[in-house]
């Protein structure tokens, strides 16, 4: 299957853009970049168990930072992110929606280091593939999840209204973008082959 990621556009001029769409099939150690053409936010992360992972920052091959958003269920709930914890390190292992009692995974902030731009992560899936046993089949791992990237590179998130999950399928059938890097797959967006 093809890792995808979709994307939308919403905020006013004003308040700045955010773009945000949703990673499928994202594998263990591939590094994802989500922005608006001139800046950027790359990701990380790597499997802990079924259901949770460690997430990167820039000590691993990324140029970016990262936060655990503690306590946060929605994205709107993210007025400041500047004010969060940041590190160059490994945070986690943090969890996604089957592992939270509320059914919402846990929101994991990037800041690149020297723009300061900033993006969401809402972990919505983390899968071993084999789901038994000490050794995971690395190749199996996958992370499905919900992003959102702040184009005004300010770290308010709050006006963001999260869409349903039919906005979401349409959006998968008119606009698409990715980048992936190190050992991911490409991606088919709009029948194109991205790479």
């Amino acid at each position: 299957m093809a890792a995808l990621a979709c994307i939308s556009l919403t905020g006013s001029a004003s308040e700045g853009a955010v773009l945000t769409g949703t990673f499928v099939d994202w594998r263990e150690g591939g590094i994802r970049e989500v922005g608006d053409g001139v800046n950027h936010v790359s990701m990380r992360w790597s499997i802990n168990t079924l259901h949770y992972g460690w997430f990167y920052g820039r000590d691993l091959d990324i140029d970016s930072d990262v936060a655990y958003a503690a306590g946060v269920r929605s994205i709107n709930q993210i007025t400041n992110a500047a004010s969060l914890p940041f590190t160059r390190q490994a945070i986690g292992p943090y969890g996604d929606a089957a592992a939270a009692a509320d059914g919402v995974g846990d929101f994991i902030v990037w800041r690149h280091a020297t723009s300061g731009h900033m993006a969401v992560l809402r972990i919505d899936d983390i899968d071993t593939g084999l789901n038994t046993g000490p050794n995971f089949g690395h190749d199996d791992d996958l992370l499905q999840g919900r992003w959102w990237y702040q184009t005004d590179g300010s770290g308010d998130f709050s006006s963001i209204p999260e869409p349903s999950a039919g906005v979401l399928i349409s959006l998968a059938s008119v606009v698409g973008a990715c980048k992936v890097r190190r050992g991911s797959r490409s991606c088919d967006v709009a029948g194109k082959r991205i790479s």
